[in-house]
């Protein structure tokens, strides 16, 4: 009667390299103890982690980003900027779809990224010499640049207050077109006109602002 070995599965000498299986595993005779569960666990939360870095980190980043910049730096227009990665080794730093809109103007990069070549040591050169083939410790590539200018408010500011003129003329809100003539209506049209469509009365982003970038 043939003898059938008993394999003790939970031995750790077991899973060594240098242990030579005498046939086929049974997955059945593996208990489920806390070794086991953490490393289901460790596979499971190294698995979420890999995703995470590869696909979502960058766009968090980004959006912290644009909370922070709007709420502290920008008074008169609107930052966005979709991911940003940085790796302080290589010395790069990547972003995509970056923007950047105010009332005059608005600023667009679809993606790219800047590499400073820290490592490097600054050599002065003469403007004369040939820097075609010189070493540089900083490259900047762009794509999808776009910039459009639609106003030039200061120098309307300007013009008014060199020629005296009435600042009223100006609107406030450069941002909402129509606001001028809203206000020179009389009393009761312009009644007409907010209760007509209540969303001349409701602030609201520019079409610029809510356009996207691909």
């Amino acid at each position: 009667m043939e003898r059938v070995e008993q394999i003790d599965y939970n031995n750790p000498q077991m899973w060594g390299s240098n242990f030579s299986y005498p046939g086929p595993m049974n997955l059945e005779n593996i208990t489920m103890d806390s070794n086991f569960a953490m490393l289901l666990c460790s596979l499971i939360f190294a698995i979420s982690w890999v995703i995470y870095i590869t696909y979502y980190n960058s766009r968090l980043v980004g959006y912290i980003i644009t909370k922070i910049v709007n709420r502290l730096f920008i008074r008169d227009g609107y930052f966005k900027i979709g991911s940003f990665t940085l790796n302080a080794l290589s010395g790069k730093v990547m972003f995509r779809d970056v923007a950047y809109i105010t009332n005059d103007y608005s600023l667009r990069i679809q993606d790219g990224y800047l590499i400073f070549r820290w490592w490097r040591s600054y050599v002065p050169k003469d403007v004369s010499e040939d820097l075609s083939h010189s070493d540089t410790r900083l490259s900047v590539v762009l794509n999808g640049f776009e910039l459009h200018v639609y106003n030039r408010s200061a120098m309307y500011f300007n013009l008014v207050h060199v020629f005296g003129l009435d600042p009223d003329i100006l609107p406030d809100d450069a941002g909402s077109p129509g606001s001028s003539e809203t206000n020179n209506l009389p009393t009761d049209t312009s009644t007409q006109v907010v209760a007509g469509d209540t969303n001349t009365t409701r602030k609201q982003r520019s079409e610029a602002t809510m356009a996207r970038t691909w």
